[in-house]
Order: C-alpha cells, then sequence, then structure tokens
C-alpha cells in the first residue's frame, strides 16, 4: 500500500504508520532545526520516536517543539539479516510504505507465502531497508524484492518492550 505517510517537522521527516512509535525516514541537512539534531546526535535516521513530552504515538508529532527541554524518549534498534530463497513463489507479506520514503514496513504476513511457510524471521511490524544491498528508496526496494532466487534482506525492527 503506497501514500505519502510522512510528515516534515523541525528537519524531521517521520512516518507515522507504525501504531506506537514515529520512525524517523529522513533528516534534511541545512533545514532549520537539523543543526540541533545532528551536532547533539539526539536523532539518527532509523531511529523510531516512542514518545515527545510524554505522549506516545503518531500524536507525538504535535508535540516536537525543537526546544531541548522536551524529553524525547527513542529506540534504536539494530539492523539483522534475513535471508529467503524466493524460488519464484510469493513472498506473502504485505507491504506498507511512503512513496517518498527509504524503507518498507511489513503491515502482514500471509500464510500462503514463502516467509511464512520457511518459517523465516520477518514479522508484522519489521521495516526492511535494503534488499541486496539495494537502499536509496522505496521504488528501488520494491523492484529488488520481485528478484526470483535469493533475498537478503536488512531489517530493522522495534524492540517487544516499545510495541
Amino acid at each position: 500500500e503506497a501514500g505519502l505517510l510522512q510528515e516534515r517537522r523541525h528537519a524531521l521527516w517521520v512516518e507515522k504508520f507504525v501504531p506506537n512509535a514515529l520512525y524517523v525516514a529522513r533528516i534534511d541537512r541545512g533545514a532549520s532545526g537539523a543543526p540541533l539534531v545532528e551536532e547533539a546526535r539526539l536523532l539518527q535516521k532509523g531511529d523510531y520516536i516512542l514518545s515527545v513530552g510524554g505522549v506516545k504515538g503518531p500524536d507525538a508529532l504535535d508535540f516536537m517543539t525543537g526546544e531541548l527541554a522536551t524529553e524525547i524518549v527513542v529506540a534504536r534498534p539494530p539492523l539483522f539479516t534475513v535471508c529467503i530463497e524466493s524460488l519464484g513463489k510469493p513472498l506473502g507479506v504485505a507491504l506498507k510504505y511512503d512513496t517518498l520514503g527509504a524503507s518498507v514496513y511489513v503491515e502482514s504476513v500471509e500464510g500462503h507465502g514463502v516467509v511464512a511457510q520457511t518459517g523465516v524471521d520477518l514479522c508484522v511490524g519489521d521495516r526492511i531497508v535494503s534488499v541486496n544491498s539495494v537502499t536509496g528508496g522505496v521504488s528501488l526496494l520494491l523492484e529488488a524484492l520481485r528478484v526470483e532466487g535469493k533475498l537478503v534482506l536488512e531489517v530493522s525492527r522495534l524492540p517487544s518492550t516499545a510495541r
């Protein structure tokens, strides 16, 4: 499912379709607020913002003021690798993404697909950030996912304590 689901605030582009968090999709270098974010290393691309000023989920975006005094709770999950042999069969995953984004979100895993049948470690809520070393944009990722044969996915997963 495609759509424009990002919103820009204080040099941050965040995706709002993760139920309990905001995903930092991009940081605009040179934009107002970017030096504060970058120099302090408060946020990085790939982070999940769990709450801002005690407000959780997508509504937290409304409380981002750009002030240092605002408490921002962030999860920075490590990336892990998932290998799938597609063999020309459908993967059986529904993906959600922003057309301007750089990753795809696993919305559901269907029982009939390769992912469910082989038991690979790919779950609802995971975010695919590269496919066979391809990164850079959703259209490139989607094209790489259509390749038959071995798929090597780099995946980010929000910690279970934050879901």
